[in-house]
C-alpha cells in the first residue's frame, strides 16, 4: 500500500465525516449545509464553516523506519459568527475523535498506530469575523500493519 500524502488527507477527512463532525465531498463541491466542509490545499472564501486539511511534516523524509511513517496534519477549523466558543466546540470533538486514538483503520485502509493531538491554538477572527483556529496531530502510521 503506497502511503502518498492524497490519500492519507483522503482517508482522514472520510474519517472525520463518518464520526459525523464535517461534510466531504472528494470533488470539493459543496451544496448547502449546517456540518464544516472539509478542504485540501488553500481556504476558499465558502462555505463558512470548514475544516482545512494539511500535512505539513513526514518522518519518510529523514526516518530510517519508513514502514512506520510520523506524518504531522494540520486541521485548520472555521466556523462563521462572532463567537470563538462555537470554533473550540469543533476543535474539542476533533480531540475527542483523535486524540490518543490507537490502533484504528481510517477508511480507505489507512492504518494508524496512534493519534495525537501535538500543538492546540487559540481561536481567531479572520478579516471577515468568522473564527479560526489551527490544531496540528501526529499520526503514527502502520500501512504493513
Amino acid at each position: 500500500m503506497t502511503l502518498t500524502w492524497n490519500r492519507i488527507l483522503d482517508s482522514l477527512s472520510r474519517h472525520i465525516a463518518a464520526a459525523g463532525l464535517a461534510r466531504y465531498s472528494p470533488d470539493g463541491i459543496y451544496g448547502a449545509g449546517t456540518l464544516p466542509a472539509i478542504v485540501t490545499g488553500k481556504m476558499p472564501d465558502k462555505p463558512d464553516a470548514a475544516l482545512l486539511l494539511n500535512i505539513y511534516n513526514d518522518s519518510r523524509e529523514r526516518d530510517p523506519d519508513r514502514a512506520n511513517p510520523d506524518v504531522w496534519v494540520q486541521i485548520r477549523i472555521r466556523t462563521p459568527g462572532q463567537d470563538p466558543r462555537t470554533t473550540n466546540a469543533v476543535a474539542d470533538d476533533l480531540f475527542a475523535l483523535l486524540d490518543d486514538a490507537t490502533h484504528y483503520t481510517m477508511p480507505g485502509g489507512v492504518r494508524v498506530g496512534v493519534s495525537r493531538r501535538e500543538v492546540a491554538t487559540t481561536a481567531d477572527p479572520d478579516e471577515n469575523g468568522r473564527y479560526t483556529r489551527p490544531d496540528s496531530y501526529k499520526f503514527h502510521l502502520n500501512p504493513s500493519e
